[in-house]
C-alpha cells in the first residue's frame, strides 16, 4: 500500500484544518504509469457539479447545494510537488492528475508533498465536518485513489460512501486546542492524549 504522513493543525475558532503531507505512492499494479492522481475529497461538497451533489439531488437532499461555501467546506491546496518540482493543480477536479517526469514502473514508488487548508463545513450533508461539538475528518484528507490491474479507480465521494479501499500506512501528527481530544481507531502515541483518553 501507500504511505501517508500528515501534520495537521486545527484552528477551532474558524473550523480550519491546516495541513502538510508527505505521501509515498507505490505502484502496486503491473502497469507502467506516466500519470498518477491525488484525490481531494472536500471538493465533492465544494463544487456544485460534483458527483456527490448529483447524488444528493437524486435523494432530494438539496440543502448542500444551496448552502454557503463555508457551510459546505472547501480545500485550498497551497503547494503540490513531486520531489522539488511544483505541480500545477486543476481548479475544478476532485482527482488531480499529476504528470510524472519519468514513467513509474511496477513496484516503484514516488514521493509527493502537499500543503493545504481545509475549511471544515457542516457535517449535516454527508457526516464529515463539524456538528457543533465534534469534528469528523475521516477520509477527508488528500489521498491516492485505489490502483489495480485495470488502472486507477477514480471514484469520487459518494452518498453511500461506497469506496474501494486498500491497505495503507498512516502517521498523523495533530495539533489542537487543549479542550479537544483525538478519537480514532489508530494507535495514540502522544502521552498527553493517552492520559486524556484514560481519564
Amino acid at each position: 500500500g501507500n504511505n501517508y504522513s500528515y501534520s495537521l493543525t486545527l484552528i477551532d475558532s474558524t473550523h480550519v484544518l491546516k495541513g502538510s503531507a508527505e505521501l509515498t505512492f507505490v505502484n502496486s499494479s503491473q502497469l507502467t504509469l506516466d500519470t498518477i492522481f491525488l484525490h481531494l475529497p472536500p471538493r465533492s461538497l465544494e463544487y456544485k457539479k460534483s458527483f456527490l451533489h448529483k447524488q444528493l439531488a437524486e435523494f432530494q437532499k438539496i440543502d448542500a447545494f444551496y448552502a454557503k461555501k463555508e457551510e459546505r467546506g472547501f480545500i485550498t491546496v497551497e503547494q503540490l510537488s513531486v520531489g522539488n518540482i511544483q505541480v500545477p493543480i486543476c481548479k475544478k477536479c476532485e482527482c488531480v492528475p499529476i504528470s510524472l517526469m519519468a514513467p513509474l514502473a511496477a513496484t516503484d514508488s514516488i514521493k509527493i508533498s502537499v500543503q493545504f487548508e481545509i475549511q471544515l463545513g457542516s457535517s449535516e450533508f454527508n457526516g464529515v465536518g463539524f456538528d457543533g461539538q465534534v469534528y469528523r475528518i475521516i477520509d477527508w484528507l488528500p489521498n491516492f485513489p485505489t490502483l489495480d490491474s485495470n488502472g486507477f479507480k477514480l471514484y469520487p465521494v459518494t452518498f453511500q460512501r461506497d469506496i474501494y479501499p486498500t491497505t495503507n500506512r498512516y502517521n498523523v501528527e495533530f495539533s489542537l486546542p487543549a479542550d479537544l481530544i483525538v478519537a480514532s481507531n489508530a494507535t495514540l502515541t502522544t502521552s498527553t492524549e493517552i492520559a486524556k483518553m484514560d481519564r
